[in-house]
């Protein structure tokens, strides 16, 4: 499976993961992972599933899902091994890479940075056309992981163009304004569903999103139709 997503909230017995299935490709003593047309679905975690590193290291799913957005999108394409019970829950999840080497090896950087988090987005009091690259939700805050990119008109709608900038993070409290496209209003819960099941296009569309003075998402505005 690969895992596009997940949240977690205080006081709850469980978190969520959002889960798109995928196939392995031998290679050689190692494997790739290969991409399915298949929709994104969401499936229940109990805190007490167990999440094993590649090394037999224990985790949590609570860690699990802050590890995950820490990765930047190319790691978190490789796919896990997820264990399911008669119920649908997740009954145990395994990564199947060191964290960070993969993505590092293709980019041919260090595997070290690759793990390290991302800066807070400097954007305070700004509105800022961004790719939302991942999130996390935990309790009254959430984090979104984004990128500045450029719109480029075409006749009346446009198209997102990727810039080459560093991926930050922005919190975003369940406070925040979300419209849709001919700004109809809609919900934190909303934008959280159809973000974890866009397709990998749409996942670079661009969004307008404004910062209050301290750097906090406060407004986000979708300029297209979601693709599910």
């Amino acid at each position: 499976m690969q895992i596009v997503g997940g949240a977690h909230a205080s006081g709850l017995d469980h978190s969520v993961l959002y889960l798109r299935e995928a196939e392995k490709r031998p290679l050689g003593e190692s494997f790739e992972t290969v991409t399915l047309d298949k929709p994104v679905c969401k499936a229940r975690i109990p805190r007490s599933s167990p999440v094993v590193g590649l090394d037999g290291t224990p985790s949590t799913p609570e860690a699990f899902i802050g590890k995950l957005i820490d990765l930047p999108s190319g790691t978190r394409d490789e796919g896990f091994d997820v264990a399911f019970g008669a119920d649908g829950d997740v009954t145990e999840v395994k990564w199947l890479f060191v964290l960070g080497t993969p993505s590092a090896e293709k980019a041919g950087g260090s595997s070290s940075a690759m793990t390290e988090p991302f800066a807070r987005c400097t954007w305070r009091g700004q509105k800022k056309f961004v790719q939302v690259l991942g999130w996390v939700r935990a309790g009254d805050e959430s984090v979104l992981y984004l990128r500045e990119a450029r719109k480029e008109h075409l006749g009346e709608s446009f198209e997102t163009v990727s810039l080459e900038q560093p991926t930050c993070q922005a919190a975003m409290r369940t406070t925040v304004r979300i419209h849709r496209l001919g700004n109809r209003p809609s919900t934190l819960n909303d934008l959280i569903d159809d973000l974890a099941a866009l397709n990998n296009r749409s996942k670079k569309e661009g969004f307008d999103v404004t910062f209050d003075g301290d750097g906090t998402v406060s407004e986000v505005h979708w300029l297209f139709i979601p693709s599910k």
